[in-house]
Parts: C-alpha cells; structure tokens; sequence
C-alpha cells in the first residue's frame, strides 16, 4: 500500500517549517493508528508519503482485503482530521492511494553503515505506478488485488493507462466500499451539480514525473466545481495527464500561482478540440478562496 498527500509540498513553502513539521506528524500518526490496526506493516515514510506492507513477515489469507479495508479507513480518517485542521486556518489535505498484490524480496538492504528492513521487486514499482494515477480521495487496486477482494469489494469500472517502462496497459480499479468483516464505505464530499460557468484563458504545460516537458499551450475554462475544471484545450491530451496550468491574469490586485491537475477522461467535441475534466490535485489556498468567491457571486 502506497499514499501520498497532493499538493503538500505547494503549501510547505507558504508556511513556517516548524508549523509543516507538527502538520506533517499529525497527519502520519493518524495514519499510522490505522495501518498498525489492520496489522499492516510501516516499511517507511518517504516525506508525505507511506509505504506499508501487508503479508509481511508472515503471510495471511486476508492480507489484500485487509489492505484495502486499511486504505478507505484511511480515507475516511483523513476527512476527520481536515474537519479539525481547517477549523485551525490550514487547508484541507488531500490524499492519493494505490495497492498492490505480489512476491516482493523482503530483508535487510542496505550497506554495513546503514541497512534497513526493506522490500523490493516489480510489484512495488506497480503499486508507485497505480498510485500515481490517484486524484485526492481516491483508493485505486491493482488486477491481482481485485481478482482477490472482488467478490467483496464495490469499485467503478476498470481503468487502463498505458505508461512509460511498461509492456503492457496497467490496469486498476477504483474501490468504494468493502463488505464483512470490515464493512467500510469510503466517505464522499458531496459536489454541487453542473458546475458554474465561469471562461478563464490559461497557459498549460505537460508534467512528467515531477518534470515540466514541451511547451507552454493554451486553453480556456468552462466550468468550475470545488475541485473540478471543465476546460477546451487544443490539441486533446490523454486522460491521466499531469499538467500544470496558470491563469493568464491578474484580478482585484490578485495573481495566481501556478495549479496542478490531473486530466480526467475526454468526451470528444471533435477533431482539434475537447472538452476535459481536470481534478485539481494543487492549488494556493489563497487561489481557492478567490475562485470560490467569484463561482459564489455566479451562483
């Protein structure tokens, strides 16, 4: 099982180290609680991110199904510390999931000067790929994992997303709920319907790994959710593309800072454009409540 808070690092450098710090260690301790109850294993913690491990050292019939009973209560306990840290003036934490099911090398790797209880193989770089393909909120498993849970799982249809370094499309499955023994339902925001309407030019690049490539392109909003951009971009990108994307504009002596996405499946206008859906997965706080604002006054 792998997590990975979205847009952390954005918000780190807006705000004092030591306050970061505090955040970021209760964040991971609530998530450890979890984890540590459903008798997975932490192997490590890669800044906001976690890796742990279930089957290991000893493996159990239940260890996928446990997995992911562990993944949607974590979800759901993250909800529960948002509640408590927007109320404090942080902004709300959003959290990518993906699990995995494998053969994994487990044991001490390292060197004499520093070694460290570990596991490595194929499956682990899967379970980072599926991960990646997560939007805030999201619990995504592997084909192994499902064909383990499925008869006790809820997920939406499967998904495929052909990715550099792989033979074959990677496909996984978004889970919303597992029944007995665990019976846990991922809790869902409820969004507005439709969106409002609300035209934005804007700049947009491709990311890849963490890396902006090509050049700068345009494309204009259309409608606006809480965490939802309907856009025309031209030419059409591939769902699950990373971009990153900055207004064209400054407003009531506001510039925005640069947003983050994930591109959405297509519905095809035709040839040369498209209307995509963009789950905003970084934003400044400072932004969101300007945006807010305005679809507000629009409503």
């Amino acid at each position: 099982l792998m997590s990975d808070l979205r847009g952390f690092t954005s918000m780190s450098e807006a705000r004092d180290a030591e306050e970061v710090v505090r955040l970021l260690n209760r964040y991971l301790a609530r998530m450890s609680e979890i984890i540590l109850r459903y008798d997975g294993t932490i192997d490590e913690f890669v800044g906001d991110g976690i890796l742990a491990v279930f089957g290991v050292p000893e493996k159990r019939l239940d260890d996928a199904a446990r997995a992911v009973a562990c993944a949607l209560s974590m979800q759901n306990a993250l909800q529960e510390l948002n509640d408590e840290i927007v109320s404090e003036g942080y902004p709300a934490l959003e959290m990518g999931i993906g699990i995995n099911t494998g053969t994994v090398i487990v044991g001490n790797i390292g060197s004499e000067m520093r070694a460290k209880y570990g596991i490595v193989g194929t499956v682990v770089n899967r379970t980072a790929r599926i991960e990646s393909n997560t939007v805030g909120g999201e619990v995504l498993i592997g084909e192994e994992t499902y064909r383990l849970v499925r008869d006790f799982v809820t997920t939406d249809s499967p998904r495929s997303v052909m990715m550099k370094g792989l033979k074959s499309p990677l496909v996984y499955y978004a889970v919303t709920a597992i029944g007995p023994p665990h019976d846990v339902t991922l809790i869902r925001h409820a969004e507005s319907e439709g969106g409002v309407e609300i035209h934005l030019p804007f700049h947009y690049w491709k990311v890849d790994s963490k890396n902006i490539v090509g050049e700068p392109r345009r494309g204009e909003t259309a409608l606006f959710k809480e965490n939802l951009i309907t856009a025309f971009i031209s030419p059409p990108l591939e769902p699950m593309t990373d971009i990153k994307l900055i207004f064209d504009f400054c407003a009531e002596a506001h510039c925005f800072e640069d947003i983050y996405a994930k591109v959405m499946p297509v519905e095809e206008d035709n040839q040369k454009t498209a209307t995509h859906h963009l789950r905003v997965t970084s934003m400044n706080q400072k932004d969101r409540e300007v945006l807010k604002k305005w679809i507000s006054e629009v409503s």
